[in-house]
């Protein structure tokens, strides 16, 4: 079964890519893919993952399976809003 909320047609984006879930009152994004998940916050330079994750906070851009200035990179921008807890 795909239960994929998202599909982004494109050969550099893995068929199970990346995976958001709710934990400990946060968003934790885990990369799953062949050729990583680059992710950029506001501040700072883009984290690259691989078969790892980070806590998405704030606003930002995902790129998948390529970086960041690629040719037509593939990239989800991403806003978490509310404090859930993270005052």
């Amino acid at each position: 079964a795909n239960n994929a909320q998202l599909c982004i047609n494109d050969p550099r984006v893995s068929r199970l890519h990346a995976r958001i879930d709710w934990r400990n009152s946060g968003f934790l994004l885990t990369d799953l893919s062949s050729f990583g998940t680059w992710v950029r916050f506001q501040e700072g330079d883009p984290l690259l993952l691989r078969r790892d994750a980070c806590l998405l906070h704030g606003c930002g851009q995902m790129a998948l399976g390529v970086p960041f200035g690629e040719a037509d990179a593939p990239i989800v921008a991403f806003e978490v809003s509310g404090t859930h807890g993270l005052e």
